[in-house]
């Protein structure tokens, strides 16, 4: 088990079991397991069941699925495979797998110490083809890679009374990039509204990664009562089709982790050890493709690196006290400051510069002001000083004659 800590970033355990050796079988009559599975795709129904056959038999096993027709292939497929027993409910085609977890499966969960809950995944939206065959196998492979990994799960589970729930890596690929951004998108709102409604006590804060992304995971029951208990019903969940973003579908995956940590339990990251030691390589060579991109902007090492990414997160936090922004500077630095804040959706209401000191020929998209002439207004907003070294010495003590001394300094 590795441990990823940051002030500003995700913080949980990572572990890497072995897909090949486990430590000891599952003793099942500890405790009651199952694996449930939505399925929706009839072109992923073979990739599905081979990982579902890694399922040991002591292990009980639901599929849903909208259809006869989809019912009949997955009996077809089995028939061909093993005798070993699937049951499989026909639901309502609204809610995905959401209301499969929450609508048609949640009274048979009930009856479990631990589940697994995984499903397929098609195209939509900017995402390719080759994105959603990456996320399907990161899902499938480190949840159900084989018997052997599934044993260790469950004695992982039973060794540690604190874990709650295994989530796979967030996903990356050509076009998709879950893994290396904050995971909100548009719905951070909607997390804490169901937060409210779920009676979570637990601070869910937005400038930190949103942990869970997907419906895929093992977890402990328990963890997950105040979700369970809820009365979910279809139509609880838009009709098709539902949109790329912001519906309380997309709220529910992302509210998985804090729903186990309310209760009191830990969320980890879950890797199969082959899975771990390709993903160290393609990480590796990332951040050194990333790296010779940074040199650029003169972020050679890793303290660098974590000083660029402090310096954003407290400009950013500074930015949010005030409903107006200006630069003090209008040269090289203070024109990389606006760069920054353009990209970061900042808006900013012109350039400051000391009295004598404006440029017309400066090319900036905002007005310029001498101090003179904006002060006042100054004294009411925030201040962002993005200077040398020598004029901000000079300009710092301008600031104390005209009685600024609420800023930031760049």
């Amino acid at each position: 088990m590795v441990q990823w800590l940051d002030e500003n970033m995700i913080s949980h355990d990572v572990y890497i079991l072995s897909c090949d050796e486990y430590t000891r079988k599952y003793d099942i009559t500890k405790s009651k397991v199952a694996v449930f599975a939505h399925l929706y795709y009839e072109e992923l129904i073979s990739f599905c069941l081979t990982y579902l056959q890694n399922v040991p038999e002591e292990i009980d096993i639901y599929i849903t699925v909208i259809s006869d027709k989809m019912k009949k292939l997955i009996e077809d497929q089995m028939s061909l495979r093993s005798a070993k027993k699937y049951n499989i409910i026909i639901k309502e085609n609204r809610g995905r797998d959401i209301s499969s977890l929450l609508v048609a499966c949640c009274e048979i969960i009930r009856n479990y110490d631990y589940i697994c809950f995984i499903h397929d995944k098609g195209v939509s939206g900017y995402n390719t083809q080759e994105d959603i065959n990456i996320w399907l196998n990161l899902m499938w492979d480190n949840l159900l890679r084989s018997q052997s990994f599934i044993y260790n799960i469950i004695n992982k589970f039973d060794d540690d009374d604190k874990i709650g729930f295994f989530m796979p890596p967030h996903p990356y690929g050509k076009v998709i990039n879950y893994a290396f951004t904050d995971g909100w998108g548009s719905n951070y709102e909607n997390v804490v509204e169901l937060s409210n409604k779920l009676n979570l006590t637990i601070d869910i804060r937005k400038d930190l990664h949103s942990y869970s992304l997907s419906t895929a995971f093992w977890c402990k029951t328990e963890s997950l009562n105040k979700l369970f208990m809820k009365e979910w019903r279809y139509d609880d969940f838009p009709k098709e089709p539902l949109p790329l973003d912001g519906s309380i579908n997309h709220a529910i995956e992302r509210i998985l982790s804090y729903v186990v940590m309310d209760a009191g339990f830990k969320v980890a990251v879950l890797m199969n050890d082959n899975y771990a030691a390709a993903q160290y390589l393609t990480m590796h060579n990332l951040l050194c493709m990333s790296f010779n991109i940074f040199k650029y902007f003169s972020i050679t090492n890793i303290n660098q690196l974590v000083d660029s990414h402090a310096k954003i997160c407290k400009l950013i936090s500074y930015t949010k006290n005030w409903s107006s922004i200006h630069i003090y500077g209008a040269g090289e630095i203070g024109l990389e400051c606006s760069v920054l804040l353009r990209h970061l959706k900042i808006c900013i209401q012109g350039f400051v510069v000391s009295d004598g000191h404006k440029k017309t020929n400066i090319c900036v998209n905002h007005p310029i002001y001498e101090l003179s002439e904006i002060k006042e207004n100054l004294k009411n907003g925030g201040l962002i000083l993005a200077l040398n070294d020598k004029n901000m010495e000079e300009v710092l003590k301008i600031l104390v004659i005209e009685g600024i001394n609420d800023y930031y300094i760049y």
